[in-house]
């Protein structure tokens, strides 16, 4: 019999990579791996428009398992948490929340069927400790950070580890490509430094999953960008280090309104790869300001190429940080580091 259910944005049979369907896979993929597959019972909402079947499979999960993970995006969740809510009554089953993003606390404010639901649910999991303690302050007990993390080995080499760069200084973006992304204040200061420094100062290559509403607005970003901004297509998360290991600086200039711990911060320390970051909602709580990278204020490209330009001009500054990023995702954002606070409340 299948004891443990995860409902979510698998995307098993779609090459989405958005934040929400990784975060889903590899909480699932940290399961199976200490539990086995035979005793997962998945349901993937990738695609499916179909409600009534939905309900039914939570309905069979509630009944035959003993425990639930959820994985909903805001507008399911203000369906699956009171329906969930409204079955365990009659079942005992563990339900078990895990948040995406950082949009909850302020969500729950909006949302009082939802909030109330969410009180009976055995735990609920956020990605960090800000959002925890505002959830606490809503007087919900059982509330755990569970940082994001990824399946990575330790995959650089020596000669990798001890690389230096030299012009052109190559930069990423390593995210959904949506404008809240900042990715047009990236494009600036780019063609700022190339500007001021010369031609072949610096690169900038562009990765994620384009948003179907906002191409129009990509494509002419991409027709007015000089030669060398580049947009290089999706990549699947278990390839990002391979990836963005011959980078020498993620940029993550956003101001997207749901943001929370983003994964390609995770993605960019197992690579060795400063961040510049803006202070935006739960940034600073992820990169430490001088050590793993710089915070600069959002919006402000006076800061953002002052603080981009100083890597690229000290690059004994630049090692260090480097060290500093590899020792920060092996110390908390290794799947041993933070899958525990999930295992050890799961009930089989």
């Amino acid at each position: 019999m299948k004891k443990i259910a995860i409902c979510g944005h698998l995307g098993n049979d779609s090459p989405k990579l958005d934040g929400q369907t990784i975060r889903t896979r590899t909480i699932m993929e940290g399961i199976i791996q200490t539990y086995g597959e035979p005793v997962v019972y998945k349901i993937d909402t990738c695609g499916k428009k179909n409600q009534l079947l939905l309900f039914f499979r939570l309905l069979y999960a509630v009944s035959q398992c003993s425990c639930l993970l959820i994985l909903p995006a805001q507008n399911a969740l203000k369906i699956e948490a009171p329906f969930l809510a409204l079955l365990n009554r009659f079942f005992r089953c563990e339900i078990h929340y895990v948040a995406i993003g950082g949009w909850l606390p302020d969500y729950l404010n909006k949302h009082e069927w939802t909030r109330r639901a969410l009180y009976s649910f055995h735990a609920i999991y956020v990605q960090l400790e800000s959002m925890r303690r505002r959830l606490m302050e809503m007087e919900y007990e059982r509330v755990y950070v569970l940082p994001n993390f990824r399946f990575f080995s330790d995959s650089l080499s020596s000669h990798e580890k001890n690389k230096v760069f030299d012009q052109p200084y190559r930069f990423v973006i390593f995210s959904r490509v949506t404008k809240e992304k900042g990715i047009e204040d990236a494009v600036k200061t780019i063609r700022r430094l190339n500007t001021e420094k010369g031609d072949h100062y610096s690169i900038l290559d562009i990765y994620g999953e384009i948003n179907p509403a906002q191409k129009n607005w990509f494509d002419e970003l991409m027709n007015s960008a000089p030669n060398y901004v580049t947009y290089k297509g999706s990549v699947p998360y278990q390839r990002s280090v391979e990836v963005l290991k011959s980078y020498h600086i993620m940029l993550f200039p956003t101001y997207y309104e749901g943001e929370g711990f983003a994964g390609s911060i995770i993605d960019a320390y197992a690579a060795g790869l400063p961040v510049v970051a803006s202070d935006w909602k739960y940034n600073s709580e992820v990169v430490k300001d001088g050590e793993t990278g710089f915070l600069f204020e959002p919006h402000n490209l006076d800061d953002l190429y002052n603080k981009t330009y100083l890597l690229c001009a000290s690059p004994d500054l630049w090692k260090v940080m480097k060290s500093n990023c590899r020792k920060e995702y092996l110390e908390k954002y290794t799947p041993e580091s933070t899958m525990k606070v999930l295992l050890d409340r799961i009930k089989l």
